[in-house]
């Protein structure tokens, strides 16, 4: 089994305006790699991705709660730099964050959402 991809203390509900649901598909699944739960057809209301054991669900509501400033969800990638050319491709911006050691850094970022989450690079230990 692969590692888990997000990094919370426990499952991550967040919430939208319902139209971004194809561009919350790709980021969640292509670009950071979790695994799409498929939902069914009665309800159309979210969307739902995992990784190992935690989820993050994304709920489309009429007056969401958006969190633009703090990091709601750090995100694990293969590579930082493979992701930043992702995203520079897909014009979406993001601001890198560094910090003392090398491996200490992380692209802050809005998802297609509108919710501000933090993307880390898994780093493997060499031994």
């Amino acid at each position: 089994m692969r590692e888990s991809r997000i990094v919370a203390v426990n499952h991550v509900e967040m919430e939208t305006r319902a139209g971004c649901e194809e561009a919350l598909r790709w980021f969640y699944t292509e670009l950071v790699g979790l695994d799409l739960i498929e939902e069914p057809p009665q309800a159309p209301t979210r969307v739902r991705f995992r990784s190992a054991e935690l989820e993050l669900r994304y709920s489309f509501l009429p007056q969401p709660k958006v969190e633009s400033t703090a990091h709601r969800v750090i995100l694990l990638v293969d590579s930082l730099w493979e992701t930043r050319k992702v995203l520079a491709e897909a014009r979406i911006a993001y601001t890198p964050v560094t910090g003392i050691a090398f491996t200490d850094r992380l692209l802050s970022l809005l998802d297609p959402g509108g919710n501000r989450v933090a993307i880390r690079q898994a780093w493997r230990s060499i031994v």
